[in-house]
């Protein structure tokens, strides 16, 4: 069992991204069954016959099935983020291990949640039906484009197997961010809860390419609990900072070094290695691959840090702007 803050975080981190799979699993089998539905209304539509009327009504009933179905996995995906929050909550709270009288949020509070979170600008309820509705458009759209073209229904059905596979993929994406946005609201309920006991707050980045330049300068960076930088110029991040975001927020309960260790591609590796120490023994490659061959090459001729990749605020800088500022 991991014996320290950043292990217990890291840990339940992995344990919420097991979880997403089965969430996902759910969600995309919803879909495909969608899918399934879609293709049969294609399938069997005598369209060369048809007139403007009946088209609208196949249109129209698709629109009913789509928002049906989509309600489904609203409901579906909702209903398991709930006990994501008080999971989240639960094992933050006992990871305070310098007291054995962790506050824990009101149980209201943590129901409330996964169906108040705000991911990316919106709740989960509101994205659920932006994607019901582009999939809608979507499905009007092949069926409208083939027969202008004269096209047959299997290359209309061709194109509505295209347009799930990027539904399918939105759903993903929109998955593992409510995930991870109602886990660090879970979390963040319980920083509130326990402001006696909290010191301040860590961010934590995960070691590997797919880490964004967004995130990477924040690794191992420190907040007050007012929310204010310590030694830094970053803003505050409110975690996801997007999406398919794996960053997190810990607390930090003692002074001094922590211990532990941390995941890396390469293994486990010191937890007091950030994002910047671990790049630095990147070769060429792989630094190419992480910032972009221009951002790697100014990087590597010392013009530019890891954290001049982004402004305060956490907005990245382009090259042009980077090549400008430090060139």
């Amino acid at each position: 069992m991991p014996t320290n803050q950043f292990d217990q975080a890291v840990e339940l981190q992995l344990d919420l991204f097991r979880a997403t799979t089965e969430i996902d699993s759910n969600v995309l089998g919803l879909l495909l069954a969608l899918q399934k539905d879609l293709i049969s209304q294609v399938a069997n539509a005598n369209y060369t016959q048809w007139g403007q009327r009946r088209i609208q009504q196949q249109l129209s009933e698709v629109d009913a099935l789509i928002k049906q179905r989509y309600a489904e996995v609203s409901t579906a995906a909702q209903g398991s983020t709930s006990a994501i929050a008080q999971v989240s909550a639960l094992a933050t709270a006992r990871s305070l291990s310098v007291s054995s009288q962790a506050a824990l949020p009101s149980q209201a509070m943590l129901e409330a949640i996964a169906s108040k979170s705000v991911v990316q600008g919106a709740t989960q309820g509101a994205w659920w039906s932006r994607q019901s509705a582009d999939t809608s458009f979507r499905f009007s759209q092949a069926v409208r484009q083939g027969l202008v073209a004269g096209e047959t229904n299997q290359k209309i059905i061709q194109r509505v197997r295209s347009f799930m596979d990027t539904s399918k993929a939105n759903a993903s994406a929109l998955v593992q961010t409510s995930v991870a946005t109602v886990a660090n609201d879970g979390r963040s309920a319980v920083f509130s809860s326990n402001q006696d006991i909290i010191k301040r707050l860590r961010a934590v980045a995960t070691l590997d390419t797919n880490t964004c330049t967004t995130c990477a300068p924040l690794d191992g960076l420190e907040w007050t609990k007012a929310r204010n930088p310590i030694g830094h110029k970053f803003d505050f991040p409110n975690y996801p900072k997007h999406f398919n975001c794996r960053c997190l927020l810990i607390p930090v309960v003692l002074d001094g070094p922590q211990g532990g260790t941390r995941a890396s591609d390469a293994g486990q590796v010191d937890a007091s290695l950030t994002f910047r120490g671990w790049l630095k023994r990147q070769p060429v490659d792989k630094q190419d691959e992480i910032l972009g061959r221009g951002r790697a090459k100014l990087y590597r001729d010392g013009k530019i840090t890891l954290a001049d990749l982004t402004r305060g605020n956490g907005a990245p800088l382009t090259i042009d702007e980077l090549k400008r500022k430090y060139a």
